[in-house]
């Protein structure tokens, strides 16, 4: 009887010692907004690693691993040389009857900047038209490349920033990554200049647009702040990563540097991937150690 008693005692201290220490590598401080948890994962740069549904995002600060699993719905890095204008016009007609024209039609245009498709044949573009060294207007568009060549028409995501004179060729909205859930991530021009461009999430099945502009106003909201987080808001978001889920991963300022953030849509998961760190093995093996040796110690007595 002693010797069960003794096993069980030591089993429940390993139960004890094993509790804390998760309890301790999986606390986080997470705050609830327009429909995610955003996690701030410190300043440096995260990293993934892994490929399809095993992927891994591990933060910067301290090493927490989450799952972003990846099945390979990316774009190509380079636009393909073919282009959906073979079968179907571009959105927006080049404005020929614009006055600024002159007169001449040539000086309007509208062109397609590459065509970026995954390997399912959903691709987008960036549309620019307008005239030439005069205002011009540009917008992200997807369309669906289908088995005997041609293309669904194709759906608007959000507009860019535009501009005037030197057009086309200025600042452009742009795609960052997609999935094969519908989700779009991608900005309404070059976020690094801090010009203005802006962070976006389209999701092609719902059609809802997301601007990521809340995260500079959660104080305002009267969102609660935890002490992890050394601002009560973040600037000049930028779009990293997308994944099956519908994770975000991008980078913010806030006042001691650039963060990354995880941003976890409600009813998806946001904890840490439950992977041991060397220090916990290490305790696991000396608690192991200790059950080994209380039982033979009860069992010679």
């Amino acid at each position: 009887m002693r010797g069960r008693g003794g096993r069980l005692l030591a089993a429940v201290a390993l139960s004890c010692v094993l509790t804390a220490w998760f309890g301790d590598e999986a606390a986080a401080a997470p705050i609830q907004s327009n429909g995610y948890t955003i996690i701030d994962l410190g300043t440096g740069q995260s990293m993934i690693t892994g490929t399809g549904s095993s992927s891994i995002l591990t933060s910067a600060d301290g090493g927490t691993p989450f799952p972003f699993p990846e099945t390979g719905r990316y774009p190509s890095q380079d636009p393909q040389d073919f282009s959906w204008t073979q079968t179907s016009p571009v959105p927006n007609a080049a404005p020929v009857w614009a006055s600024t024209t002159w007169g001449n039609p040539n000086n309007a245009f509208s062109v397609l900047n590459g065509v970026y498709p995954n390997a399912n044949g959903l691709a987008w573009a960036v549309n620019e038209w307008g005239v030439r060294d005069h205002q011009y207007s540009n917008a992200v568009y997807v369309a669906q490349h289908n088995a005997d060549g041609t293309w669904s028409n194709p759906v608007g995501l959000w507009s860019g920033t535009g501009g005037n004179l030197g057009a086309p060729n200025g600042p452009r909205p742009w795609v960052q990554a997609f999935n094969n859930a519908g989700l779009f991530l991608g900005s309404t021009g070059d976020t690094s200049k801090q010009d203005g461009s802006q962070t976006m999430l389209y999701n092609l099945n719902t059609h809802v647009l997301t601007n990521f502009q809340f995260l500079s106003t959660l104080s305002a909201m009267g969102s609660a702040i935890p002490s992890s987080f050394s601002s009560s808001y973040f600037w000049n978001p930028q779009p990293i990563n997308l994944d099956d889920a519908g994770r975000i991963l991008m980078s913010v300022q806030e006042s001691d540097g650039t963060h990354d953030l995880l941003l976890v849509p409600d009813g998806v998961t946001a904890d840490p991937v439950a992977v041991p760190e060397p220090g916990t093995w290490l305790v696991f093996s000396l608690a192991l150690g200790v059950v080994a040796w209380r039982f033979r110690a009860c069992r010679a007595a």
